[in-house]
């Protein structure tokens, strides 16, 4: 049983007021970081109702939502974030070569399921890129067939063959 809990973001709020009125008796400081979270604000009222106590992380959202009675003064704080904001470069995404790929084929490996085919392709994809994997889950009468066409086409470091898994 928790001493308090502390949620962020009007769902989540919402779900620890439910939680508090229902279920568990600890303290709820709710927390909300925009002057509108989308349709379900509305419940902004009845969540600082049950809260103990609610924060913003902005002071004019803050005002906002006491002017709108979504929070009620007397029960409500600024609390700016603690973390000084910095002006940082913006995040380089990786180029898609960069990224590695993981891909897994689930089922019985019989010839009508044609993984030999997704074999062929990861052989094909080999001379574009190295960064990938392929995990084969399950057995069938395909299996050795299916590990010796890997080795045949020199990837076989890149798939795995797993075997049957509950």
């Amino acid at each position: 049983q928790p001493d308090l809990i502390h949620s962020h973001m009007v769902h989540s709020n919402l779900i620890a007021a439910l939680l508090k009125l229902f279920i568990v008796k600890a303290k709820l400081i709710c927390t909300a970081h925009s002057t509108h979270e989308g349709k379900f604000s509305y419940f902004y009222p009845v969540i600082s109702f049950i809260a103990d106590f609610c924060t913003h992380v902005s002071r004019i959202a803050l005002e906002d939502y006491v002017k709108k009675s979504y929070f009620v003064r007397h029960k409500s704080l600024y609390l700016p974030n603690p973390i000084p904001q910095v002006n940082l470069p913006p995040p380089t995404k990786p180029s898609c070569s960069e990224l590695s790929l993981n891909f897994f084929c689930v089922g019985r490996l019989v010839a009508l399921k044609n993984y030999d085919i997704v074999i062929r392709a990861a052989h094909l994809a080999s001379s574009h890129r190295s960064n990938f994997t392929i995990s084969m889950i399950g057995s069938g009468p395909e299996n050795a067939r299916l590990k010796s066409l890997a080795d045949d086409l020199g990837i076989s470091e890149k798939v795995s063959f797993l075997g049957y898994r509950e």
